[in-house]
């Protein structure tokens, strides 16, 4: 047995700490009500980031956290995340080419290069072809 009195405050703490998380009750199941305002939550930040074009920052995890709370409920959900991967792909794309010919204008290549690689990367999430619009930019550099 460990004699608390001997450990000092820090000890005592991580002792008790410990004997606390050993005595927790399991977390209990979400309610099905619980569920889905949890999804619908999940689709509207998805969504909102995606009419930003923050595909990493927001959109990609909320719909990655929709499908989770979705499976759970048994919901088929695909056409809603379709939709919400058209609205932030596109955005992602027309913005970071708009940014990539703006670094063109500050002769900033590393900045360039990171917003070509976005654009390319969100523009084959959708099947996009954006060749054209890389050899333009990178024409005018």
């Amino acid at each position: 047995m460990v004699n608390v009195a001997k450990l000092g405050s820090y000890g005592r703490d991580r002792v008790m700490s410990g004997f606390v998380q050993s005595e927790r009750v399991k977390r209990r199941e979400p309610t099905r009500e619980e569920l889905k305002e949890s999804l619908e939550a999940s689709l509207s930040i998805a969504s909102l980031f995606a009419e930003n074009g923050g595909i990493d920052k927001g959109m990609e995890p909320g719909l990655k956290s929709a499908l989770r709370i979705a499976e759970k409920l048994r919901e088929d959900i695909s056409d809603q995340v379709r939709r919400i991967e058209v609205i932030g792909y596109n955005q992602c794309v027309e913005s970071q080419l708009d940014a990539a010919r703006r670094y063109v204008g500050e002769k900033d290549v590393p900045k360039m290069v990171g917003a070509l690689e976005r654009a390319d990367y969100a523009a084959k999430q959708l099947g996009r072809n954006i060749d054209s619009d890389v050899r333009e930019i990178l024409h005018s550099y």
